[in-house]
């Protein structure tokens, strides 16, 4: 047999191996590339976004219920030849809609990777985190430039002075002291113009550095735990009123399921500040708006309870008084 004829045969012996390893992976409807689980994480929050922008982690907005949410690739990786990371499989057997595809999001969603005004600002907050310690190190540092700008002076017409004492004696009194006179004012100037320049910039970095602080501040709402009566424990974002569930899927830990909603039902899942709440959707039902609480599937006109809320097989919804 010839060497070219025993290559020949390796090769297609390789072939028909890589053939059905490919073969394997369409079978099984996944894209095992780098073995990567093929979903997508949503964020709950803004600072998180900015954060994953800095880094340089391609983020996409996508539309899912008529909500907007920011989402990036699922990193883990998957689960013991399963479809999906550990995390995945076992969401896709508990709340199975909650899965995402990372393929539908970059076909249907909108790329964040270009606001570079995003980008900047976790950029700036990285460069310019500033608190109280550190004002007062500023204010060091500036008082520091302003002794060694006047030391700085004295030392310039010093040896100034000595140069020009240096100089022939036969010139005038008067000449010599008005060039040592214009010489002086001449360094104050170049020394004035730099510390300004000097306290300009830190003026200028201080403005910045709140501003950015002002503005994260603004951005990162704060959240408390709200309990339901039966115990389990939610968090109310309380500048928006969305109300947030600790869900496995979810980066930060958090999926909105709702706003709260007083009503008059001392049956409503809710009870604070000697008031009851819902956690409420606006839900069309026989062409009529009304609130449906998440927790309880107890509907609402207003405040007031109307009845239960019961989906059929087909998806038709309709209220049982």
């Amino acid at each position: 047999m010839s060497k070219k004829t025993k290559n020949t045969e390796v090769d297609t012996l390789l072939f028909k191996e890589a053939k059905t390893k490919i073969d394997n992976m369409i079978d099984k409807n996944i894209n095992q590339e780098n073995e990567k689980c093929p979903c997508s994480v949503k964020l709950q929050s803004k600072k998180k976004s900015i954060e994953f922008l800095g880094k340089g982690i391609d983020l996409y907005e996508y539309s899912l219920d008529e909500k907007i949410g920011i989402y990036k690739r699922c990193e883990r990786p998957l689960f013991n030849g399963e479809l999906y990371c550990y995390k995945h499989v076992s969401t896709s057997m508990t709340s199975p809609e909650n899965i995402i595809i990372w393929e539908d999001i970059l076909k249907k969603g909108n790329i964040l990777k270009k606001n570079e005004k995003l980008k900047n600002q976790v950029e700036t907050r990285i460069q310019l985190r500033i608190n109280s310690e550190m004002l007062e190190d500023l204010e060091k540092i500036y008082n520091d430039i302003k002794k060694c700008s006047i030391v700085c002076d004295i030392q310039k017409v010093e040896e100034k002075n000595e140069k020009i004492s240096r100089k022939p004696k036969n010139k005038p009194k008067q000449e010599v002291e008005e060039e040592i006179t214009k010489i002086e004012l001449e360094s104050k100037k170049e020394d004035l113009n730099e510390i300004e320049e000097d306290l300009n910039e830190i003026e200028e970095d201080l403005k910045e550095e709140i501003n950015v602080e002002r503005e994260l501040a603004e951005d990162e709402a704060s959240c408390i735990e709200i309990p339901t009566k039966t115990g389990e424990v939610l968090y109310l974002e309380v500048d928006s009123n969305i109300v947030y569930k600790l869900v496995d899927n979810v980066e930060d830990g958090g999926e909105e399921i709702g706003k709260l909603h007083k009503v008059n039902d001392d049956i409503a899942p809710i009870y604070r500040d000697e008031n009851n709440y819902i956690v409420g959707n606006k839900k069309t039902i026989n062409n009529e708006e009304y609130i449906v609480c998440a927790l309880s599937s107890r509907v609402y006109k207003g405040r007031d309870f109307k009845g239960i809320l019961k989906v059929s097989s087909r998806g038709t919804m309709t209220i049982k008084r």
